[in-house]
């Protein structure tokens, strides 16, 4: 289980009702797919720029 701290939290944008689970959970999971390629990337960079 993750803990959500609360930088976690506001990065991952406004709660979501849980009518709408199915749906949001899809957004969430794009948001931090997302997120992370663009960690990746700037990861790379970088290592390139040095």
């Amino acid at each position: 289980m993750s803990v959500l701290t609360e930088s976690n939290a506001s990065r991952a944008g406004p709660k979501v009702p849980l009518e709408t689970g199915g749906e949001a959970a899809s957004d969430a999971s794009e948001r931090w797919a997302r997120q992370d390629r663009t960690q990746k990337r700037v990861l790379n960079n970088v290592k390139h720029s040095r």
